[in-house]
């Protein structure tokens, strides 16, 4: 377990990561970014940004934390490549996120869907598709959620994000 006033990065170089214990559980970090693939098998919490670079897969090595929750304390969450599962339908990630951003610039469940996909965040849900095409391939998820911490969510483009959580609710 990683905790307290650090900050973690995973640099380029390395072939992949797997992280199978909790990230800033007892005091969250300050911040996280990884620029190799990376096996998530447990939480991560930050106060600050989080940074993923390369793809992510959600592992459902513990049964006994099925859900997988990367939380920000007050900045961006940045996802810069594809968000899968190990075995279709079977994983659950939640992304909270108290300020700042959720940006998605590539597909989740692009390979292998996920179960679940919660959102809470205060501000801006960022989806990035370049062609009405890419809709298919953006969200592959049994369900998916968001919620509203406070405040208001503003969506950069609600009518793509609308046609895309009415296709995949």
């Amino acid at each position: 377990m990683f905790n307290g006033n650090n900050s973690l990065t995973l640099a380029t170089g390395i072939s992949s990561v797997q992280i199978n214990a909790t990230v800033g559980g007892t005091t969250a970090i300050n911040a996280f970014a990884v620029n190799a693939p990376l096996l998530i098998g447990a939480s991560i919490s930050t106060v600050a940004a989080q940074t993923y670079s390369s793809a992510i897969i959600i592992n459902n090595n513990d049964l006994a934390v099925p859900v997988k929750t990367l939380t920000s304390g007050g900045t961006n969450i940045t996802f810069s490549s594809t968000i899968d599962g190990t075995s279709a339908n079977s994983q659950n990630l939640t992304i909270v996120n108290a300020g700042g951003s959720v940006t998605f610039n590539a597909p989740v469940g692009s390979t292998t869907n996920l179960s679940n996909l919660n959102i809470q965040h205060n501000s801006l849900i960022t989806h990035l598709p370049t062609r009405e095409s890419q809709y298919d391939s953006l969200l592959k998820v049994n369900r998916i959620s968001m919620g509203l911490m406070s405040g208001h969510a503003y969506l950069n483009d609600p009518k793509r994000l609308a046609f895309t959580l009415a296709r995949y609710k």
